[in-house]
């Protein structure tokens, strides 16, 4: 069994989700005997797309040429990280509503059409086999020292 851990807090160090987000992962480790990949989205933070992937991301395969692939390459290391897990714990905090800047583009990078998705006449079809996957999201201050207040 293997579990791919993936942290989002921009906190390297003093994050709640990244410490509940490691608690979690030794706790099914040692109940499991499993293994862990870790993808810290804070200190290897996946490229954003730009027009180069999107071109490339969109054709199919057999149309692809080197400079194409070449701008797959961190999708694919991605998707196959996810591929290779048997579950998934992804711990981050809550920024302005929604997930951190970072964890938006791993989702950009690992969701692409006839890779981990299929258009079908009954609408989008999952490509990658189904696996527990558990997101654990701090939100507020904790027991960091907080920013002075605007009022």
């Amino acid at each position: 069994m293997n579990i791919l851990h993936i942290s989002a807090s921009p906190r390297v160090s003093g994050s709640c989700s990244r410490k509940m987000g490691g608690m979690l992962v030794d706790r099914l480790k040692s109940q499991t005997h499993a293994g862990s990949t870790r993808r810290d989205l804070t200190t290897t933070p996946p490229p954003l797309p730009d027009a180069d992937f999107v071109d490339a991301s969109l054709r199919r395969d057999d149309t692809r040429n080197d400079e194409h692939r070449r701008n797959l390459e961190p999708s694919e290391e991605l998707i196959c990280e996810l591929e290779a897990a048997d579950a998934v714990v992804i711990d981050m905090p809550m920024h302005n509503f929604t997930v951190p800047a970072a964890f938006k583009a791993w989702i950009d990078m690992v969701v692409r059409p006839g890779r981990t998705f299929a258009l079908t006449p009954q609408g989008k079809a999952g490509l990658i086999a189904d696996r527990p996957v558990v997101l654990i999201v701090a939100c507020g201050e904790g027991s960091a020292t907080p920013p002075n207040r605007i009022s």
